[in-house]
């Protein structure tokens, strides 16, 4: 399946990085923690599960080696 999201943000952890990905409510009870997720058609492990979305964590290996690793930094909207 394959999700249009409604927003992201992207926060420094160390030489990490934490990506917050927003989905519609209704899927927010289909992703388990620690279960698999594909963005961008990057295999990632679940970190969080909240009801807008779940976050995953970026290591330098995955952002060195995939198209993740260009995604601007963006400010969490409050």
């Amino acid at each position: 399946m394959c999700i249009e999201v409604g927003g992201l943000a992207l926060e420094p952890v160390g030489e990490s990085r934490r990506l917050e990905v927003r989905v519609p409510g209704s899927l927010a009870p289909l992703i388990a923690v620690k279960g698999s997720i594909a963005v961008d058609g990057v295999s990632l492990t679940v970190a969080e599960v909240d009801a807008e979305g779940f976050s995953v964590s970026l290591v330098p290996e995955t952002l060195e080696r995939t198209n993740l690793g260009g995604l601007e930094a963006r400010r969490r909207r409050a």
